[in-house]
């Protein structure tokens, strides 16, 4: 049984069939909507400003241009790749992409200014795609195959891209300037279509034809390094991003840098955008609190880390290892993130803006594993799961794992034991707990302190999630299906999925959790053992409730009798309505105050009672419409079980028992 209070585990490596399913289709979803922002917009300490001068000479000191990366002429090394798993595959979407038309330039413009309609994104999103994602296998094809055959398509899709009226996606190019040409930005989209060329131009080098290799190049400087240092030098309006805590910072300069690679005309051009992005970086490593705790959940590290992770590898093999992105401190702090998080294998809480089956790529926590020595993930070292690494430019990073270092990053001692503590999960900035079973995979819990004023906030100051042998039975219900309205904030607290309704957390005298920084949890108490671990939460400063005199919630672990007791203390000056809640996508019965949850083979046993009241129950299905088109096919929309004093009260504790049941669930739901 998992509760949600973090508690570290080494990481097991989940199912990579669901691990690509996820990636394909919920990922590319955050990379297009991130830029909207959340409750809040939140920036780094670096501001808009070219690169030293001497720093730049210096890099330009460090560029390697001899076998940094492995290029079209490395026959066996290709060879050798043509034997891993999944070539087969890769054949065979390159033979699909052989008969991919030319883009319709009237039908992208068309579907492009739908968004600025009536907000539809999706149209345009998907006919885009198939194009997007052309140049990977089609360029890994010809690299195993090598006849020749599948140049000319490559060279055709380059040239299509080409002619594209702006790389910029349509719901990032709201005043439609990019499209029309009036002015030309970086966005999500273009950082990723232009790594996509460059790692084409780069790998093929000499097989592409000439006059369209450069003029490639001369359009990756346009449209990607051109803008970047006119924002930069403060010669055109500088985008949000380059200043931005989140992880646009990160997959825009991975892009960036892979251009600068393929595109810049001098050795000092290129060291001139190193040096802009290692100074930019910190604004990203920013976004992180400094034990490592990512605000905006685990699918957006997976995203945003996961694209640091390329960026720092990318820097360190053309530098020679001059830049070691990965070997600053606040990186190390965030690397530790989803192994702290984690409460059972392949299960994390999804506080947030989180999926409830989000799990991180594992190339991400073999590079971590690798880079640091901890042999949680790949005792031998060895990755050859290189499809979960998305992208040509990624892949061509990760089919050559050689050329990782191996345990260079040493960790002191008192980080190594929060790396390595097998039984919780703990961020005291971030103040989220994460405690599990000895025997790994039973129950695990986790619970989110904070404040309501994350990235991708939601408003949930105290909620928590219980799960048993890695499934969610009491889960915080995660995220909505992202659409016009999901960032605009006249709309995001209605959603019971973003306000405290949805979330097991109290109604504190009818009013649900306020929205900012000052609506937050202290932590009042936090005790651990091997056998049990305690966390009390003080909650009185997330309500405006004028006559909330105290409310407290502490979660209790115990490791010997496998069970969690959630108890909230409540004080008023005057009786008033208490009700607190528990969310689940499972089945429910119930027989008096006992509650039984059962989902997926795995059942528990929750018993409610009251000190000053009785007990009164309620079940409100969250219903929205977001919850049929998602692609983890949850079992249908999360329920909420109310649990209420049956008459106002002045003084109050509210305990929930939970425990693994002894019976085969039989359950249905209500």
């Amino acid at each position: 049984m998992v509760f949600a209070i973090k508690i570290g585990t080494p990481f097991a490596r989940p199912n990579s069939v669901t691990i690509t399913m996820i990636r394909l289709i919920i990922m590319p979803l955050f990379v297009v909507t991130s830029i909207l922002g959340a409750a809040v917009q939140e920036y780094g300490p670096v501001p808009v400003r070219p690169p030293a001068a001497d720093r730049i000479d210096a890099i330009a000191s460090m560029l390697d241009e001899a076998d940094s990366f492995r290029q079209y002429e490395h026959a066996e090394f290709w060879a050798a790749t043509a034997q891993l798993p999944g070539m087969e595959e890769v054949m065979a979407e390159a033979e699909a992409a052989t008969q991919l038309p030319d883009a319709d330039l009237e039908e992208f413009e068309r579907l492009h200014r739908r968004f600025l309609q009536d907000g539809n994104r999706s149209e345009w999103e998907a006919f885009i795609r198939p194009f997007r994602r052309s140049l990977r296998p089609l360029v890994l094809a010809e690299c195993i195959e090598r006849s020749g055959r599948f140049l000319p398509v490559i060279e055709a899709r380059i040239a299509d891209q080409l002619r594209w009226p702006t790389w910029v996606a349509s719901a990032h190019d709201r005043s439609g300037k990019n499209l029309s040409g009036e002015i030309v930005q970086v966005d999500l989209y273009a950082a990723i279509q232009a790594a996509e060329i460059a790692a084409s131009l780069l790998i093929l080098e000499d097989q592409i034809d000439p006059q369209l290799a450069a003029d490639a190049r001369t359009e990756l400087r346009r449209r990607i390094l051109g803008p970047f240092r006119r924002e930069l030098e403060g010669r055109q309006e500088a985008s949000r991003w380059l200043t931005a805590s989140h992880n646009w910072s990160a997959v825009c300069m991975k892009g960036i840098a892979f251009v600068a690679i393929v595109a810049s005309e001098t050795p000092h051009d290129r060291a001139w955008h190193f040096a802009a992005i290692e100074d930019r970086i910190e604004n990203f490593l920013s976004g992180f609190e400094s034990d490592g705790l990512c605000t905006e959940g685990v699918g957006y590290w997976d995203y945003g880390y996961g694209r640091f992770i390329m960026l720092s590898e990318l820097l360190r093999r053309a530098t020679g290892g001059g830049i070691d992105l990965f070997a600053r401190p606040q990186s190390i702090s965030a690397a530790r993130f989803p192994f702290a998080m984690e409460m059972s294998p392949g299960r994390y809480p999804a506080f947030g803006d989180c999926d409830l089956n989000i799990v991180p790529s594992p190339a991400w926590m073999w590079y971590i594993d690798r880079r640091l020595g901890l042999e949680f993930v790949d005792p031998a070292g060895i990755y050859t799961d290189w499809q979960q690494v998305p992208g040509l430019a990624g892949q061509l990073l990760f089919l050559d794992t050689q050329a990782f270092p191996q345990a260079d990053v040493q960790l002191d001692k008192a980080a190594a034991r929060l790396w390595q503590d097998p039984l919780r999960g703990y961020f005291p900035v971030g103040d989220i707990f994460v405690v599990r079973s000895a025997a790994q995979g039973s129950l695990a819990a986790s619970i989110k302190g904070r404040h309501n004023d994350d990235h991708h906030n939601h408003n949930d100051v105290g909620s928590f999630v219980v799960s048993l042998d890695g499934v969610p039975l009491l889960c915080d219900p995660g995220r909505e299906f992202y659409n016009a309205k999901s960032f605009n904030p006249e709309y995001r607290y209605q959603s019971p999925v973003y306000n405290s309704y949805g979330h097991p957390v109290p109604v504190v005298a009818g009013q649900l959790q306020g929205t900012g920084r000052e609506f937050r949890a202290e932590v009042v108490q936090r005790k651990t053992s091997k056998r049990r671990d305690r966390i009390v939460l003080d909650l009185i400063q997330a309500y405006s409730v004028p006559s909330l005199q105290a409310l407290t919630r502490t979660l209790e672990f115990d490791r010997k009798k496998s069970c969690v007791t959630v108890a909230d203390s409540v004080s008023f000056t005057q009786p008033e309505s208490f009700e607190t809640a528990l969310i689940t996508y499972g089945q429910i019965q119930r027989d008096g105050s006992t509650l039984t949850f059962s989902d997926q083979g795995q059942t528990l046993v929750v018993t409610v009672s009251i000190d000053g009241a009785e007990p009164v129950f309620n079940e409100t299905v969250l219903d929205a419409d977001w919850l049929d088109r998602w692609p983890n096919k949850l079992p249908g929309p999360p329920t909420r079980i109310g649990i209420a004093c049956d008459r106002p009260v002045q003084n109050a504790v509210v305990r929930l028992d939970i425990r693994v049941s002894e019976k085969q669930p039989s359950a249905r739901r209500p």
